[in-house]
């Protein structure tokens, strides 16, 4: 039975770490490796990471000064022995057979990455669900008949909701990003898709995402949040270019693209820690994007419609007056 090396970065958890470390040590599947990374934590994780470790074998703990989820999430692919490898943030869960069902579907599939549904869980204790078809099979037949269901439900954008073969992202030197905070995920994954051979799709939620608890990963607002969404773009490009007739794809990925600019847009006009002449700043750089133009034009997302839906809902004239510039650059205006 092989083993599988479960990675949970730690930062100010006390609160959710010992369930969700619960979720780890109570799996159907036994051979398991638990490394927990204590990322300078100022709260009492990692008293609690020390003493797991000393009351269960299976557990490895590994304490360093504050650098960021990216940097913590590469030591413990360095650290981890296993054959497998899962991220799990400390905030959250996995089902109980999770990594049982996910180690199969590798074993049956030969299968460098397998994904699993997920829920996300909010405060009030209401959720979604996020799952896919099942499948097991090589890299077309992923591209043809999952691909674009999975970045519109943004299946592709978490490290946490699938189980990874080691070596594979040994042997194409694939780690996570440390000069980004944020989008450092989905670039991570956009390189997974771009050089595995065969996957798998469990049809099960397996992963419970915990939205608003304490330890939570999500970044606040980064000033290159737009430079991060270009590397990730132009990379998810690379991947849908190894294929042919590729058209609806692409469109999938613009279109994707675009509703992330325009989220951007919004975080940055409602920030109140910047400056309005750096925020100006920021905003032209992506309006004047050659990217954001290129893309908008071609899904013709960036419509009256589109905007005048959003602005009703933020009421922000801030905001309007950005995104009727956003349109007007996407129809080549200067």
């Amino acid at each position: 039975m092989d083993l599988v090396s479960v990675i949970i970065p730690v930062y100010n958890a006390e609160h959710t770490l010992l369930s969700c470390v619960e979720s780890v040590l109570n799996q159907t599947y036994p051979e398991i490796e638990l490394i927990l990374i204590n990322d300078g934590s100022s709260d009492g994780s990692a008293r609690i990471c020390d003493s797991l470790k000393r009351t269960d074998s299976r557990v490895v703990f590994v304490s360093r000064q504050n650098s960021g989820v990216s940097k913590t999430r590469n030591e413990g692919i360095r650290r981890a022995k296993g054959k497998y490898v899962i991220f799990l943030d400390a905030d959250d869960s996995l089902e109980r057979d999770a990594v049982s069902l996910a180690v199969s579907q590798a074993d049956a599939y030969a299968a460098d990455v397998v994904f699993w549904g997920f829920t996300y869980v909010f405060d009030d204790r209401s959720s979604v669900n996020f799952e896919q078809n099942a499948y097991g099979g090589d890299k077309e037949g992923f591209f043809r008949n999952h691909f674009i269901s999975m970045l519109e439900k943004e299946q592709l954008n978490p490290p946490w909701n699938k189980l990874i073969r080691r070596d594979f992202l040994i042997n194409n030197d694939i780690f996570f990003k440390e000069d980004f905070a944020i989008c450092e995920d989905m670039i991570f994954n956009a390189e997974l898709l771009t050089n595995c051979e065969r996957t798998a799709i469990i049809d099960k939620t397996l992963y419970y995402y915990h939205i608003g608890s304490v330890g939570t990963l999500v970044s606040t607002f980064r000033e290159y949040h737009y430079k991060a969404l270009q590397c990730y773009y132009n990379k998810m490009q690379g991947y849908c270019s190894r294929f042919d007739n590729n058209q609806e794809q692409l469109k999938a990925l613009s279109r994707f693209f675009v509703r992330r600019v325009i989220a951007i847009v919004n975080r940055l006009f409602s920030n109140n820690v910047l400056t309005d002449s750096k925020r100006k700043r920021l905003f032209y750089e992506v309006a004047k994007s050659e990217t954001f133009k290129e893309t908008a034009r071609s899904v013709h997302l960036v419509t009256k419609e589109e905007i005048y839906k959003r602005l009703i809902l933020l009421a922000n004239y801030r905001i309007m007056s950005a995104l009727h510039v956003l349109m007007k650059y996407s129809k080549g205006k200067k």
